[in-house]
């Protein structure tokens, strides 16, 4: 628009999709973490429930690591835009 190669903004009357239906997000308890890590226990994808819950990454977050995130050594995820 600045620059007059559109002449309006098509997303000025729009809201955000968060402010629509926010919902409260809410912990699991301790008894609930046990009983995820239980029943996540041998699973093929146990590591991510455990990256998961001691992280509080979210879901697009833990499913884009990849291996040069992780320093083994220094103990150490890194999480960056991609």
């Amino acid at each position: 628009m600045r620059d007059d190669l559109i002449p309006r903004n098509v997303a000025s009357g729009e809201r955000p999709r968060s402010s629509r239906h926010q919902k409260e997000a809410r912990a699991l308890s301790p008894t609930q973490v046990r009983a995820l890590l239980a029943e996540a226990s041998g699973a093929r994808n146990e590591a991510i429930h455990i990256a998961a819950i001691h992280t509080g990454l979210r879901k697009g977050e833990l499913l884009g690591l990849k291996w040069t995130d992780l320093d083994l050594d220094g103990g150490t995820l890194s999480v960056r835009p991609r």
